[in-house]
């Protein structure tokens, strides 16, 4: 993934605490490890690694603890594993399913943070480069150090920032182009 700077140090010292030990240097906090999955057999039947994400975001609606979810859907609703992502706000449980399965590829996501900032309180579900940006929003906001050096970014951070209330990754094992998978199954 191409990065650009970033205050990494500031970023998991806000969100991790300082470090330990040595483990905590070499591979990062590891506060616990966990298997999880879906109860749900229609939330696990459509998800790619048991819909645990998309069945955190319905509970999230259906309990009322958000009113919107930033996340990706897919272009095509007839296919498998769609590589044609785009982004949605699902605001009621049974939207999430229209995020289900990872999409991992090149996608502006974070493009319609605007959107969803409207809501009193919002997820966001993202790969880790959206993660590291949204991070890096929060710590440019909330550092003054950094917010003296990007003034307007810091103020722009605070309004599409002040509703957030979870941040979801999804692991990434590839990032492709849109239309990158589409090359790739041609030559198949």
């Amino acid at each position: 993934c191409p990065r650009s700077f970033s205050p990494l140090s500031k970023v998991k010292e806000r969100f991790f605490g300082a470090e330990q030990n040595e483990v905590d240097t070499r591979v990062g906090r590891c506060v616990d490890r966990f298997s999880a999955r879906s109860l749900t057999d229609e939330i696990f039947d459509r998800g790619a690694n048991g819909g645990t994400a998309t069945a955190l975001l319905s509970y999230l609606l259906e309990k009322n603890i958000v009113d919107a979810v930033l996340h990706l859907g897919k272009i095509h609703e007839d296919s498998f594993i769609c590589h044609h992502a785009q982004t949605i706000i699902s605001t009621r449980p049974e939207e999430t399913l229209r995020g289900s399965k990872s999409k991992n590829q090149i996608s502006p996501v974070l493009h319609d943070l605007k959107k969803v900032a409207e809501y009193p309180r919002y997820a966001v579900v993202g790969l880790s480069c959206h993660v590291q940006a949204l991070r890096k929003l929060q710590v440019i906001r909330d550092d003054p150090e950094l917010k003296e050096i990007f003034k307007g970014l810091a103020k722009t951070a605070e309004k599409l920032l002040q509703n957030l209330k979870f941040v979801i990754a999804i692991n990434c094992f590839s990032n492709t182009k849109y239309g990158g998978i589409d090359t790739i199954y041609r030559k198949l």
